[in-house]
């Protein structure tokens, strides 16, 4: 059996692509990007989502510099161009999305401005 699972955090490159498929799905398509020290990797994400109220959200939620948390399968796509040359590429089947607070929000929320408190004998821990 193999094992075909990633988890990945990013931030989304544009906003997202919507569109509703025959069987009644809602499809999104986006791309992320990651970055790691000095690299920053760029991924597809697809996302089928059937209940309404995951639609409505993730449609408000999924713009462009948005921070998710995706996990799901990878997927190649094969395909041959008119001059008979070879492709393939790899995209992410997310099978979960998960909307996290951008850096300002969470800061607010939690009280943390990011700054070092004011040095005073009380708070100096020797």
């Amino acid at each position: 059996m193999r094992c075909n699972k990633f988890f990945i955090a990013g931030n989304l490159v544009k906003d997202s692509n919507m569109r509703v498929l025959p069987s009644g799905s809602t499809l999104f398509t986006f791309s992320i990007a990651e970055n790691n020290r000095d690299k920053v990797s760029f991924y597809d994400v697809e996302y089928f989502a059937k209940a309404d109220t995951i639609v409505k959200f993730m449609s408000e939620c999924l713009l462009k510099g948005a921070p998710v948390f995706v996990s799901g399968r990878l997927e190649q796509d094969r395909w041959e161009s008119t001059d008979g040359t070879k492709h393939s590429k790899i995209k992410l089947i997310a099978n979960d999305v998960q909307v996290l607070p951008r850096a300002s929000e969470s800061t607010k929320e939690s009280g943390n401005t990011g700054e070092l408190p004011e040095k005073t004998e009380q708070n100096i821990p020797f």
